[in-house]
């Protein structure tokens, strides 16, 4: 059995990973240009929760809470009509963020339905071990209960395979097709709800 420290350590060394990449696709949707000619940028949890006018727009009503800017991954926003198009939620590995995604898009359809909810990955796998890397989707022809999920309620999960080789130095390619991704197409897909 774990001790306390060792699951502790897992848990801090999961959370600076999956800040890392949080800000690592918050950078690259800010660095790219056709984004930056459309103005929208790419808003971090603190950024929201201190402009009020942003804020309010993906404020789910929860009386006595007040949320943090980690209650929020990225948001895209619309600088002209300064309107959220998109959250963005950012894991690693889908281990929580899942259903908590899922959860969020339900509950989004129904009270914001032009937002759009999407996971940012690179596919970090469901392997116990790194000497052999599976993806966490399956295959559009065989599809993991992820995949099914994705497909019937999110509006796309966006997968950066280059961060995944790259970062965290794991071999793999996940299998593209339907509402998965490849993380390039997060771009086209902003502009165009951007001017839906």
């Amino acid at each position: 059995m774990p001790s306390d420290d060792s699951t502790k350590k897992r848990q801090s060394d999961a959370n600076r990973g999956g800040a890392k990449f949080e800000l690592y696709v918050k950078n690259s949707l800010n660095e790219n240009l056709e984004l930056q000619r459309q103005k929208i940028r790419i808003f971090d949890g603190k950024e929201i929760i201190n402009d009020p006018g942003l804020f309010n727009q993906i404020a789910i009503p929860l009386r006595g809470y007040q949320p943090t800017g980690r209650d929020i991954d990225l948001v895209a926003v619309d600088l002209e009509k300064r309107k959220a198009i998109a959250l963005i939620c950012c894991t690693l590995s889908l281990h929580g963020r899942l259903p908590e995604t899922l959860f969020y898009s339900l509950l989004y359809k129904k009270i914001k339905p032009s937002l759009k909810v999407i996971l940012a990955t690179p596919d970090k796998g469901k392997q116990k071990s790194s000497s052999t890397w599976k993806s966490e989707w399956g295959t559009k022809k065989e599809p993991l209960k992820s995949r099914a999920l994705a497909e019937k309620f999110l509006h796309g999960v966006y997968v950066d395979n280059a961060y995944l080789n790259n970062q965290l130095h794991l071999s793999g390619t996940t299998a593209i097709g339907g509402k998965i991704k490849p993380f390039s197409k997060l771009i086209v897909d902003l502009v165009s709800w951007k001017n839906s």
